[in-house]
């Protein structure tokens, strides 16, 4: 499982107040100063904070389209002009100080874990059993799985 937000900065003003903002709502950050070792981390994580210096760098890699990515800093243009290619949503620094904390608290740094349905089983003893097998085969046999009231929840790793 990833970590809840991968930080996508410099050391500076910039990471110091994402850092912050990810201390307060005590996340788990994993901070990438080198935009080239981002891609191992893109899917696993919440959310992605990308400052406005990484941005241009990160559009070159092509990565591919992920919900919960913002940008972040004090650059307002080029944080418009980045945020179109990244398909990500703009928190202009200082005024949207309390807008990225707000992103934070509101769950869209929390990691995700994929929900299989399974509509038809049996009940008893191996009712979870015969829930979770199908959801650890699509997502991945060593990941968790649990039953919850007819779902099987398979949470990735």
């Amino acid at each position: 499982m990833g970590r809840d937000v991968l930080v996508v900065a410099r050391a500076g003003e910039t990471q110091d107040a994402i850092l912050s903002a990810v201390a307060a709502q005590e996340l788990d950050a994993e901070v990438v100063t080198d935009p080239d070792r981002v891609a191992a981390s893109w899917r696993a994580a919440g959310a992605v904070l990308v400052a406005d210096e990484m941005a241009g760098r990160l559009v070159s890699l092509a990565l591919p389209h992920r919900e919960g990515v913002f940008l972040v800093g004090t650059d307002t243009a080029g944080l418009s002009k980045w945020s179109v290619p990244l398909a990500a949503r703009v928190i202009p620094l200082p005024e949207g100080g309390a807008w990225l904390g707000s992103v934070l608290a509101d769950g869209a740094s929390r990691t995700r874990a994929p929900v299989v349905s399974v509509v038809g089983g049996s009940g008893g003893v191996w009712g979870g059993a015969r829930r979770c097998r199908p959801a650890r085969r699509r997502h991945r046999p060593a990941a968790r799985c649990r039953a919850v009231r007819g779902l099987a929840v398979a949470a990735a790793e």
